[in-house]
């Protein structure tokens, strides 16, 4: 079942780069993007703390494997917010960081509903 976007944009998930790199399996795909929404809301959490205690390096990591493991999925876009977010001195730019911080979680929403839609198993 393939999803569509609301509007004009792409989806979430550029799928067709996905299936050229890891084939076509339903089930093995499943397992990837149900792997990939743990571990990517696990490090959104780690995010928020990192914002919280304005810890630097913590925000630049968390963000650097988020903008991997994103990019590894076909979540461009969540790809080129982590890589923007990697690049920001949070220190400097406090209210850049968090707001980064925000789009990433709105998007991961975006990217969760999209494959709830397109997997054919629970996520």
């Amino acid at each position: 079942m393939e999803a569509t976007p609301q509007n004009n944009e792409p989806p979430p998930i550029n799928v067709a780069r996905l299936c050229d790199t890891f084939g076509d399996d339903p089930e093995f795909m499943a397992e990837m993007y149900g792997l990939y929404l743990s571990d990517a809301g696990q490090r959104l959490t780690e995010l928020d703390a990192a914002l919280g205690t304005s810890d630097t390096e913590k925000i630049a990591s968390v963000a650097h494997t988020l903008k991997g493991t994103s990019g590894n999925v076909g979540a461009e876009r969540m790809s080129a917010l982590a890589a923007e977010l990697e690049q920001v001195d949070s220190a400097q730019a406090p209210q850049k960081a968090q707001d980064l911080a925000t789009a990433l979680k709105a998007e991961f929403e975006a990217v969760r509903a999209f494959l709830k839609h397109y997997v054919h198993s629970p996520l």
